[in-house]
């Protein structure tokens, strides 16, 4: 691979790995065995590989910060090689996404296999979730969208050198849910779930939150139970203290939270609604 190396001195210092809030950068536990013998590691080797020099260089300098002594290499070249890649020998690679030849899965497979201790955190312009999603597939252990802040490049390179994984929650959740157990094992969980709720149910309870999630009115469900209405008014305030809900309309979505594979599901599904309206505001 041609091209010029530009060695520099930054500085920087790792912070501890927390969780990052859904919807923002935040971390997930990686897949380096000794983080703690890798975090007493004195220089790291970090190199940026792109073809602009001044993508580079805004990189670097928003590393320049901090007091661990580390060095950086800008490897600045025209053309993607893996090859060139390889040779960098770095503990980290920031690799610029235009230096991926399609099929990605297939350069970093080899990079990854033949330099299995080097981290790799891929940096590109508005890269889509599809993309982000095929490139944690493929092994790499974080992901900048670009222009990123100076304190998300610090806190994303900081956590892949500490052993951990820098990638919105939300690509998180598409992983999981692209390679997550199948309809079978989904049904076996929600069942398990459903029937460690009714235990917590006396039988009239289970019998009017049936008819509540049918959406019937409390003048149907007294006939449906045979019950008065102030019957089924008295067990629908014990649903209600027992669910943390109001009105059966947040019955029936507590009801769903509590039975779905998936955490917070009426909250993820409010979140994905507002975000639609925004994206489609125009």
């Amino acid at each position: 691979c041609s091209g010029t190396s530009i060695i520099e001195e930054y500085a920087m210092t790792a912070t501890p790995p927390t969780l990052g809030a859904i919807g923002r950068p935040g971390y997930a536990p990686g897949d380096i065995a000794c983080p703690e013998q890798e975090r007493r590691q004195q220089t790291w080797r970090i190199t940026i590989a792109t073809q602009h020099a001044e993508t580079g260089q805004a990189l670097a300098s928003a590393l320049r910060v901090g007091d661990d002594r580390h060095r950086v290499e800008l490897l600045q070249t025209p053309i993607p090689h893996a090859d060139g890649f390889l040779s960098a020998n770095a503990d980290l690679l920031l690799l610029h996404n235009e230096l991926i030849e399609p099929p990605l899965e297939k350069p970093l497979a080899k990079l990854l296999q033949q330099q299995p201790q080097t981290r790799v955190l891929v940096f590109g312009i508005a890269m889509q979730d599809e993309y982000l999603w095929r490139l944690l597939r493929a092994g790499v252990h974080g992901y900048l969208n670009t222009p990123a802040a100076p304190a998300d490049i610090q806190r994303a390179v900081a956590q892949i050198m500490a052993g951990n994984a820098w990638l919105e929650h939300r690509v998180v959740r598409t992983c999981v849910c692209a390679t997550g157990p199948d309809a079978g094992q989904l049904e076996a969980t929600l069942g398990r779930k459903i029937d460690s709720m009714c235990e917590q149910l006396t039988r009239r309870e289970k019998e009017i939150l049936c008819q509540v999630i049918r959406g019937y009115a409390i003048k149907q469900i007294a006939a449906e139970v045979h019950l008065s209405h102030q019957g089924v008014k008295m067990h629908l305030a014990r649903l209600f203290r027992k669910f943390g809900a109001s009105n059966r309309n947040q019955l029936i979505l507590a009801v769903l939270d509590r039975i779905s594979p998936v955490p917070d599901l009426s909250a993820s599904l409010c979140s994905r609604l507002r975000g639609n309206l925004m994206e489609n505001s125009d």
